[in-house]
């Protein structure tokens, strides 16, 4: 899978050449503009590259002289540094929408490299996990574009959310991050934006990117609901969605009133683990085209419930007081309460395909597991604030740290050389905290497939 474009170099050469298209909003001197806006933010995507906890720690390193900052300009193709303070500034006044550019222009990459064949689903479907979190929070500081949350002392809090999507595989650990949608409040609204405002907006600006890309939507309880089911179909999109049975009492007490044998069944068993052994059994039950709710009797859903449990392996040895042989006797101990998962579908259910639809709904976790828990929780600092500004700065933020973790993303699938210092180095926060120590040491002066290089082969740090 490894093609050019797709190593570190090539796909910062994309969004270089994304936010050199942004059109300039300010006015030129006599002189020009001294810093360009894809100087600026290419300077501040080198930020969350290097995984800096903050822009002050990253300046710090690249302020020490002129010369550290050939570093920054030979890894992330800038022409001039500009500093944190006036970074800031120009940053703030970008429209995030230009920021959806770089996204697209990765995705269509991958489709070109061939990579996003192997997310393929049931031969013909990409799975889509969307799900709302937020990546900025404060007492004090907020901009007109915050949500606004009152507590019951009258006490005002504000915040920035954004409705993120990655295109996922149940066999594939790594994932496609989409451009996000932000959920905030605009000029002249009155009334908070919420999750299933920015998925109407994100859903229209997804099919006008992707007109023709078969999608399934898999999503929480949250979303299984009629308006948002027309809206998949508005726009030609499958979906797996959870449901809950205290939210959808019309529909399971349907499904209690069929019989266990109008019901489809399927089963899947796994083993896993060296010492002790472990065995899963998901027990599958389905039916076709049961009303969702009351209120929309005539949308018709497919259900579909999976009944997970988890045996251990225990072995007895009894000795034969007559022959004076032991014999192993294998017993398997259930080990915790079964757990019950359910879904609804627009995709017809049937004995062939109902555990792969069980896998498809199940990765809706990735979008927890693989994206919102690596950002927060493995260096990318992803609720950590870099600044709020006055109109779009931490928005943009937020998207540019989306940019790197998506970087990172292709690089882990395509990057043979990254995966081979990944490997060494054990961890992605051992390799981001040495990264961050060659390029507070050293001036690099070539590019990453060197610094790469150096990393497996520490003599070659004369970089």
């Amino acid at each position: 899978m490894m093609r050019k474009n797709l190593s570190a170099d090539g796909l910062i050469s994309i969004i270089k050449k994304s936010f050199s298209s942004i059109r300039e909003h300010r006015k030129k001197g006599a002189d020009g503009v001294e810093y360009s806006i894809a100087d600026s933010l290419l300077t501040a995507f080198g930020a969350f590259s290097l995984k800096y906890e903050s822009f002050n720690l990253f300046f710090k390193d690249i302020d020490a002289s002129e010369v550290k900052r050939t570093s920054v300009k030979s890894l992330y193709q800038v022409g001039k540094v500009p500093s944190t303070t006036r970074l800031k500034e120009i940053i703030d006044l970008v429209p995030t929408s230009n920021l959806r550019q770089p996204f697209n222009d990765i995705f269509r990459e991958l489709q070109r490299g061939g990579v996003l064949k192997n997310f393929l689903f049931l031969g013909k479907y990409y799975i889509m996990a969307l799900d709302g979190t937020g990546y900025y929070s404060s007492d004090k500081v907020f901009c007109d574009c915050c949500l606004v949350k009152e507590s019951a002392t009258g006490k005002k809090s504000y915040s920035h959310q954004m409705l993120a999507a990655c295109i996922v595989h149940p066999c594939i650990k790594q994932v496609i991050p989409l451009a996000p949608e932000p959920i905030q409040n605009c000029d002249g609204h009155t009334k908070n934006d919420c999750e299933r405002n920015a998925a109407k907006r994100f859903l229209t600006a997804f099919r006008k990117d992707h007109p023709k890309l078969p999608m399934v939507v898999v999503e929480d309880g949250l979303s299984s609901n009629a308006p948002h089911i027309y809206e998949l179909k508005e726009n030609d999109m499958s979906f797996i969605l959870g449901v809950k049975t205290g939210d959808h009492k019309y529909l399971f007490d349907w499904i209690d009133a069929f019989d266990a044998s109008e019901m489809g069944t399927a089963e899947n068993i796994s083993y896993q683990g060296k010492k002790v052994i472990y065995r899963t059994t998901q027990h599958v039950r389905f039916v076709n085209e049961v009303p969702l709710n009351a209120s929309h009797d005539d949308l018709l859903v497919n259900f579909l419930e999976v009944t997970e449990t988890v045996e251990k392996k225990t072995e007895k040895y009894v000795l034969d007081s007559v022959t004076g042989k032991t014999t192993t006797i294998v017993e398997w101990k259930f080990d915790g309460e079964p757990t019950t998962f359910t879904w609804v579908t627009d995709i017809a259910i049937t004995q062939a395909n109902a555990i792969e639809l069980m896998w498809a709904g199940r990765k809706r976790w990735a979008i927890e597991n693989e994206t919102f828990n690596t950002l927060k929780n493995q260096g990318y600092n992803f609720e950590h604030s870099y600044g709020h500004g006055n109109k779009n700065l931490a928005t943009n933020f937020a998207f540019l740290m989306m940019i790197a973790f998506l970087i990172d993303q292709v690089q882990e699938m395509c990057c043979q050389t990254f995966k081979k210092v990944l490997d060494k180095m054990g961890s992605k926060k051992m390799l981001w905290h040495h990264i961050r120590s060659i390029f507070h040491r050293c001036i690099i002066k070539s590019n990453w497939e060197c610094l790469w290089s150096a990393i497996m082969d520490p003599q070659l740090l004369e970089i």
